[in-house]
């Protein structure tokens, strides 16, 4: 550019210069051109003032081609943009998209399948396989089912147990394992005693109460799972069982604290007294304490 200027400035003859001013002067006898310099070179002064001179500085190129470079890119990705809009709208890629991000839960009917399959057990594969899918959908299949099959005890069981792993109206649903427990004629005692043992192992061990108002009439299966209730949670949770076995009645206490000792493995027992040492300088608990660490160096009840 700076070239093109002073090419510019060269290639002007006398005469033309003449021409362009009217001088009628001779050449020997015209204006001496004055130049000034400037950031790109030096130009004729007079030339500048009146701004005639075609051409634009460096600075102002670069901040054209700047200008004009961000504007095609912006265009491009803007172009890049509306098409992958245009694609995401599109009913069919939105309706493929969301089969491949989302499991739906299964219909009432192949739910039904499901809930009559499923174990308690924490490691159930059904079970498993059931929250693992969105939360209030299978709440409301659950629900259309609960009340396709108002009849069915073991429909209804299963799904308050369902119900209370996903924390839905836990109270309520919670009450009606604790019922078939609690019947003179349960259907389903040994599937009610495993649900309640497997929520008390999730941590509500208030409902340790409703296994003690049961635990000295049963018999069977029911019998042995009690006992491992117990067990379990006299070694991993301490301190609520000790609470809540101080509030049954002593008939209760007696049977409780029975089953640690005749029923407990030697490593069970290890584990029991492990916990309940922890508990003994709590003046609150050291009777009961003492009384279950008695009991169990024992081996036998009363």
């Amino acid at each position: 550019m700076k070239e093109a200027i002073r090419k510019y400035l060269d290639g002007q003859s006398i005469a033309a210069i003449s021409r362009e001013t009217g001088d009628a002067e001779s050449a020997s006898h015209r204006r001496k051109p004055e130049f000034v310099r400037t950031e790109d070179g030096e130009v004729d002064r007079e030339k500048l003032e009146r701004g005639q001179l075609p051409y634009l500085t460096d600075v102002q190129f670069r901040i054209y081609a700047l200008a004009a470079v961000v504007l095609a890119v912006s265009l491009s990705s803007l172009a890049a943009c509306t098409s992958r809009i245009s694609e995401t709208l599109d009913p069919k890629n939105t309706f493929v998209n969301n089969n491949q991000m989302i499991t739906p839960v299964p219909g009432v009917d192949d739910l039904e399948k499901l809930v009559r399959e499923m174990g308690i057990a924490p490691d159930d594969t059904v079970v498993k396989t059931l929250l693992g899918k969105p939360r209030n959908e299978l709440i409301e299949n659950l629900s259309l089912l609960e009340a396709k099959r108002t009849d069915d005890k073991f429909i209804t069981l299963n799904i308050a147990y369902l119900f209370c792993l996903v924390n839905h109206e836990y109270v309520d649903n919670r009450r009606i394992i604790v019922d078939e427990l609690h019947s003179s004629t349960p259907t389903l005692p040994e599937d009610a005693i495993a649900m309640v043992g497997s929520l008390i192992k999730r941590g509500d061990t208030d409902l340790l109460l409703a296994v003690f108002v049961v635990s000295e009439n049963s018999d069977g299966a029911v019998s042995e799972e009690i006992s491992a209730i117990y067990i379990e949670s006299a070694a991993s949770q301490g301190e609520a069982f000790v609470k809540n076995l101080i509030s049954a009645n002593s008939t209760a206490r007696v049977d409780v604290i029975n089953r640690l000792a005749k029923d407990s493995s030697a490593d069970e027992k290890t584990l029991i007294r492990n916990s309940m040492m922890e508990l003994r300088s709590n003046p609150q608990f050291e009777r009961t304490v003492k009384t279950i660490l008695s009991r169990i160096e024992s081996g036998t009840g009363n």
